[in-house]
């Protein structure tokens, strides 16, 4: 598919026009807003890999091109509905939404702009008002922010509020890097991402024994465990445990100072005189 990429990108001298050829060639749902979000930096993983990965998550599961060439009319005629009319034909609850006074087509850039940074490939679903608040007022931001830079004075004061929108919601890139991975998961949640992208591996010394060893611990051990059986198996199940348990520190021969200050988080210094 790479190959067949490259061409379409010499033929139509345009990667987002390839792509989306590639997609109808091959019957896949096409997404402008996730070509959009491909790195295409990143010499590791190619943009087709990327774009497929992308798009095989559950938010597109059973979609293929006729679903986007579906969605692609309905944003044509709702454009168009807008872009032919007067203020009044645009829809009471759109205004509500966004204010009244607008231009046909301002609403139309406004629902565009929303469903862009609402999408879940992009990572920000509102799920909360106080989150729907928040992209509202970036999205006008935005627009703000492009009508100032054809020519307005108040570029420089446009550009403050939209960054401290960014801010606010958290969506600036230094602080996606921090919390983008903890945001809304639970700690199973968090466990099994950590294991399924960083596991923590264990050196196999001898392979031919290994899955004898992990069966005779885990399976036969564990069971003589919970039958209250004591034999060599459930000792060498309690021996791979002690690996993992964690030990509380001992204080038979600690004096209180020391046992305060370990509770209150402080770790007691042996060289320090009482």
């Amino acid at each position: 598919m790479d190959a067949i990429y490259s061409e379409y990108i010499d033929l139509l001298k345009s990667p987002k026009e390839a792509m989306q050829r590639l997609c109808m060639k091959f019957d896949i749902y096409w997404s402008e807003s996730i070509f959009d979000s491909l790195d295409f930096e990143d010499d590791t993983i190619s943009a087709v890999n990327q774009y497929i990965s992308k798009i095989n998550k559950k938010t597109y599961f059973g979609k293929t091109y006729d679903n986007s060439l579906i969605e692609i009319e309905q944003q044509k005629a709702w454009r168009h509905s807008v872009r032919d009319s007067d203020g009044d034909s645009v829809p009471e609850e759109i205004q509500q939404k966004w204010g009244y006074g607008f231009n046909p087509e301002d609403y139309a850039e406004f629902e565009s702009r929303y469903a862009f940074w609402t999408n879940d490939e992009n990572g920000f679903p509102c799920t909360t008002v106080n989150e729907i608040s928040i992209v509202k007022a970036l999205v006008l931001a935005e627009w703000r922010v492009g009508k100032e830079a054809k020519g307005g004075a108040g570029f420089d004061r446009a550009v403050k509020s939209y960054n401290d929108l960014l801010a606010s919601g958290s969506f600036k890139p230094a602080q996606q890097k921090d919390n983008s991975i903890l945001s809304g998961q639970t700690i199973g949640e968090l466990i099994d991402l950590w294991e399924e992208n960083d596991p923590v591996e264990e050196e196999i010394t001898e392979p031919n024994n290994y899955l004898i060893k992990q069966i005779s611990i885990w399976y036969y051990g564990h069971m003589c465990k919970t039958l209250n059986i004591d034999n060599p198996l459930r000792d060498l199940y309690e021996e791979e445990m002690d690996k993992y348990r964690v030990k509380h520190p001992e204080f038979e021969e600690s004096d209180d100072e020391d046992i305060l200050k370990h509770i209150i988080g402080q770790a007691p210094n042996d060289g320090e005189d009482a």
